[in-house]
């Protein structure tokens, strides 16, 4: 009956939004956000367009970095050029950014300040080094009083080769898309947010990152130790990378 009672309401989600208009509209400096872009806008069938600086963030990325800065201090937003499509005449944007600074880049605080997203749903998705999906969505929220800033998507930008497989999922579970998914398995053998596998996680890291350094007293124990650091900083890395995953996706507290 569950099972049912939850395929009717994706059958309505879907039909609702088949009736209404999406534009996927996306800032890329690198192209990675734009394959992610493309990737939304083919599940999704919708319009697409790119925004564009009317000076250009060129150079390598420490000369992009440093601009982005200047901007972000000085409050001087980038000049864009005009878009084509009219935000008006959608009821769903999708909107994707890299994360520039633990936010959205600079060119979207350009578009926030200048358009209109009053009633409008906004679904903000986002390619990053180190995360920034949950901070990014809470600037959108701020910015953007008046539109419906809905649940995101954020992906690495080493692992974008994935993002077609979970986009899939997102824009299902979600409601943009037909179709079921599979439950995914819960980690550690837990439900996702469960305290124990939290409290586990944080253990772990504060054991691996206090590790005591001892003296060196002979070469053969220096490579027992060196071998030892290095299985730990593997351990740490993974550890952290599984934290910082539940914590992008909602399922446990920062």
């Amino acid at each position: 009956m569950k099972k049912l009672l939850l395929s009717l309401v994706a059958m309505v989600a879907a039909t609702t939004l088949s009736a209404q208009k999406v534009l996927v509209l996306y800032y890329s400096e690198t192209g990675t956000t734009k394959t992610v872009a493309l990737e939304m806008q083919k599940q999704l069938g919708a319009d697409l367009e790119a925004i564009e600086a009317v000076e250009p963030y060129t150079g390598n990325f420490q000369e992009t970095m440093q601009r982005g800065q200047r901007e972000m201090k000085s409050g001087q937003t980038p000049a864009l050029k005009p878009l084509k499509k009219k935000i008006a005449d959608y009821d769903i944007i999708f909107l994707g950014y890299p994360i520039w600074f633990g936010t959205y880049a600079m060119p979207i605080a350009t578009l926030v300040k200048q358009q209109s997203f009053a009633g409008k749903k906004v679904v903000p998705f986002c390619t990053f080094g180190s995360g920034g999906l949950n901070t990014s969505t809470e600037a959108l929220k701020k910015a953007l009083p008046k539109a419906q800033i809905q649940t995101g998507y954020g992906v690495r930008t080493a692992r974008v080769a994935a993002a077609p497989k979970e986009i899939d999922r997102f824009l299902k579970e979600n409601g943009y898309k037909k179709g079921t998914v599979k439950k995914l398995p819960p980690l550690f053998g837990t439900k996702a947010c469960d305290q124990r596998g939290e409290s586990h996680l944080r253990y772990r890291l504060l054991q691996l990152s206090v590790s005591p350094r001892h003296t060196l007293d002979s070469r053969q124990a220096h490579h027992a130790r060196r071998h030892r650091l290095q299985v730990h900083r593997q351990e740490w890395r993974r550890v952290h990378h599984h934290l910082r995953y539940r914590r992008e996706r909602g399922w446990c507290q920062a």
